[in-house]
């Protein structure tokens, strides 16, 4: 307060700025606690009708700030954080915004930048950062992205007609339903970048990529789940994309670089061409793309030479093998359920952990073939050789660590076998005939051994629990005690009563 012509006058002022010294090597404005100047830490920070003119807020935080009616003209905001700021009113005329953090801006500015724009609550134009952007069927009509990043953008069904993303970073970016018609994308940086159902034709694209099928195909680009059948890929770059899941039938692929290229349950077949280069571990044959994780269901690979072939977890369920070569071929953890291997060669083949259910097996060679856990059941024809100690009976493949898990094997004669490791939980063994099994560490959890003959087998380690039915006989000792095999070395379940 102070006199003025004899007058008490008491001044009272709703935004105080005060001039204040450098600290470190910046200086600015004292603006209601907030220091401005490069690096201002200002979140939240009320400066409402404020004259921060030509002031230098690079890189200071301001999310979250009011800046309703704001005179913001020339002021250098480079690398500034605006994310959910009130530009109600604001002038940025002339401001300096590249590398500027948004999202989340309320109201509207009175006046941006020239080549700028505000869309969804982001601040857009050259160099902005949309790191993360959500920008979902945006109008981005005649934008201007330069060297924008966008990696992990959203812009999904976003118009992007006449927009200029020269030098843009759209790492991981989804653009799945854009339409990119005259687009500029010359020099966009475009890894993993998920796309699909494009609509338009860009003007250009960056060095190495195609528009194919509504997708945007280039090395390291995300086609997962990519419609891709019938597609021309010939001369293509696809090194390291990832094609999981991806309908590549029909496909020409002459010339095409699919270095690195994940094709994990990839379904291919009628394939054109042959490709420059395939991932490791990974050949064409009979128009079909094999390997690791293939998916080649109902594939039609008869006589093909698969010898030394990696294939596993591939899916070759009802696929037509017969007479395959598939010697020293890896298919552990493969799915061949129903599969046609007449007369097909699995010397020396990995199955473990393989599933061959109701496959035919009509002259099969599996000699030397390991059957670690495999699951079995259904089988059909008789093949011309297996491993040693290997039966087929009852449509199951048996012998040491075969998985019967729920394995129908009433009254089949297994005398002498060596079941040794075999999984046989919850399996029916009713009348089965196990005369000097050697069942060591077998699992027989909640099978049915009803009427069962184990006279003379080896049990020991077996595991078991929940037996169901009395079997014909058992090794001289042994007893079934509480549904459990108890051997002539341990010692019954004993109870304490205490002294009355």
């Amino acid at each position: 307060m102070w006199i003025v012509g004899g007058v008490l006058v008491v001044a009272a002022a709703i935004v105080v700025v005060v001039a204040v010294s450098a600290i470190g090597s910046r200086s600015g404005t004292l603006v209601n606690n907030c220091e401005t100047g490069p690096g201002a830490q200002c979140p939240g920070a009320n400066l409402s009708g404020t004259d921060l003119s030509t002031e230098d807020l690079s890189a200071a935080d301001l999310s979250g700030a009011n800046l309703d009616g704001a005179n913001l003209t020339n002021v250098n905001l480079t690398g500034a954080n605006l994310t959910g700021a009130n530009l109600t009113g604001a002038d940025l005329t002339g401001a300096v915004l590249p590398f500027i953090v948004s999202g989340g801006i309320t109201g509207t500015p009175k006046t941006l930048p020239g080549g700028w724009t505000l869309v969804n609550g982001y601040l857009i134009g050259p160099s902005s950062n949309l790191t993360g952007a959500l920008l979902t069927a945006s109008d981005l009509t005649d934008a201007n992205l330069t060297g924008a990043n966008l990696t992990d953008a959203t812009l999904t069904q976003a118009n992007l007609t006449g927009a200029s993303l020269t030098d843009a970073n759209l790492t991981n970016a989804s653009l799945t339903g854009a339409n990119l018609a005259n687009a500029n994308l010359t020099g966009v940086v475009l890894p993993y970048i998920l796309s699909g159902d494009l609509n338009g034709a860009p003007r250009t694209l960056p060095a190495g990529w195609t528009l194919v099928n509504g997708y945007l195909v280039g090395p390291w680009a995300n086609l997962t789940d990519a419609l891709l059948a019938g597609a021309d890929l010939s001369g293509d770059d696809l090194t390291n994309a990832n094609l999981t899941h991806a309908k590549l039938t029909d496909a020409n692929l002459t010339d095409a670089n699919l270095t690195g290229a994940n094709l994990t349950d990839l379904t291919s077949g009628g394939i054109l061409g042959t490709p420059r280069a395939l991932p490791a571990g990974w050949t064409l044959a009979n128009g079909y793309l094999i390997g690791s994780w293939a998916n080649l269901a109902g594939a039609n690979l008869t006589g093909v030479d698969l010898t030394g072939a990696d294939l596993t977890t591939a899916n070759l369920t009802r696929a037509n093998l017969t007479d395959a070569n598939l010697t020293r071929a890896n298919l552990t953890g493969a799915d061949l359920t129903g599969a046609n291997l007449t007369r097909a060669t699995l010397t020396r083949a990995t199955l473990t952990d393989a599933s061959i259910s109701g496959a035919n097996l009509t002259d099969a060679n599996l000699m030397d073939a390991n059957l670690t856990d495999l699951t079995s059941g259904g089988i059909s024809g008789t093949p011309s050789s297996l491993p040693t100690g290997w039966t087929l009976a009852n449509g199951y493949l048996i012998g040491s660590s075969a998985n019967l898990a729920g394995a129908n094997l009433t009254g089949v004669d297994l005398t002498g076998a060596d079941l040794t490791g075999v999984n046989l939980t919850g399996a029916n063994l009713t009348g089965a005939n196990l005369t000097r099994a050697t069942l060591i560490r077998a699992t027989l959890t909640d099978a049915s051994i009803s009427g069962a003959n184990l006279t003379g087998a080896d049990l020991t380690d077996v595991v078991s629990s929940g037996l169901i039915g009395p079997p014909a006989s058992l090794p001289d000792g042994w007893t079934i005690v509480d549904g459990s095999l108890t051997s002539p070395l341990t010692s019954p379940p004993t109870s304490t009563v205490a002294a009355p």
